[in-house]
């Protein structure tokens, strides 16, 4: 963290977001990638029993596709705490995407 002085008060900033440590969205953006974090390890557990999957791109590319249709199933009707936790669940679904990428699983 860096320290940033503004109208005689000194912040502390986060180097990558730039935002402040005890601001509200940064804490809140913390809370949701937990909540993320808390989404994959239920994927891992469910969906990972015998080992890290190997899929093609195409079928990583169709589950993203799936998650995304709920959320956008969701907000057409009106119904914003379940697309909020659809988007939970799209983002943790991007995350093991990108694992399998850097993993090699991408087939």
């Amino acid at each position: 963290m860096e320290s940033v002085t503004e109208k005689s008060e000194t912040v502390e900033r986060d180097p990558i977001f730039g935002l402040e440590e005890n601001g509200s969205l940064l804490y809140r953006t913390g809370g949701v990638l937990n909540e993320v974090i808390r989404e994959r390890a239920h994927q891992i557990e469910k969906w990972n029993q015998n080992g890290p999957r190997r899929l093609p791109g195409a079928v990583w590319h169709l589950i993203l596709s799936e998650e995304v249709g709920e959320v956008a199933e969701a907000l057409l009707q009106d119904r914003v705490a379940d697309a909020r936790a659809e988007l939970i669940q799209v983002a943790a679904v991007a995350v093991a995407t990108i694992q399998a990428i850097d993993d090699g699983r991408l087939r």
